[in-house]
């Protein structure tokens, strides 16, 4: 295939033809009005006052839906430096994002989720299948990040049972 463009030689006829077998991607992308990820901290408590969750966010574009990247479970009646029960990661598959829905598999393999005797949300951290937290959160680009959000954390149990927590929450940029 050759174009003649007057004025511009031979780079344009080789950028239009490298641009060619690529194919329409590069036009697709440009016109979408792609737009790079942005990321925002949803920091939880529980109404109790007895958990904090940090979750970190990444909404992607207009049309993606936010997934969460990592999900810190804290306990705020110890000391800062020894207040972190839990950290799931989604890079390592520790963390899902289903329907909504923030789930953190605890797993004895996951040095982060091993520490057993940890207490929270009623129990201990070794009786743990998963945390599933449900934010009711507006990730509108307009959205006040004062305003205050609902959630809830599910802690399911190895033997089923299930440990239910409200939570509220604030969106940081």
């Amino acid at each position: 295939m050759k174009y003649k463009v007057p004025g511009f030689g031979i780079f344009v006829v080789i950028a239009i033809q490298i641009i060619s077998s690529i194919g329409m991607t590069v036009f697709a992308l440009a016109g979408s009005g792609a737009v790079a990820p942005r990321y925002e901290r949803v920091l939880c408590e529980g109404v109790d006052e007895e958990v904090r969750f940090d979750i970190l966010v990444e909404i992607p574009n207009l049309i993606n839906s936010p997934n969460a990247i990592s999900m810190r479970i804290m306990d705020p009646t110890v000391s800062e430096a020894r207040s972190e029960v839990a950290f799931f990661e989604a890079s390592l598959g520790y963390l899902n994002n289903d329907n909504g829905v923030i789930v953190g598999y605890v797993d004895s393999s996951n040095p982060a989720t091993s520490r057993f005797g940890e207490r929270v949300g009623g129990t201990t951290l070794g009786r743990l299948r998963s945390v599933m937290v449900s934010l009711d959160v507006d990730f509108d680009i307009q959205a006040s990040p004062l305003k205050k959000y609902s959630g809830q954390v599910i802690y399911l149990k190895k033997s089923g049972e299930q440990l239910v927590q409200d939570l509220d929450c604030l969106r940081q940029r």
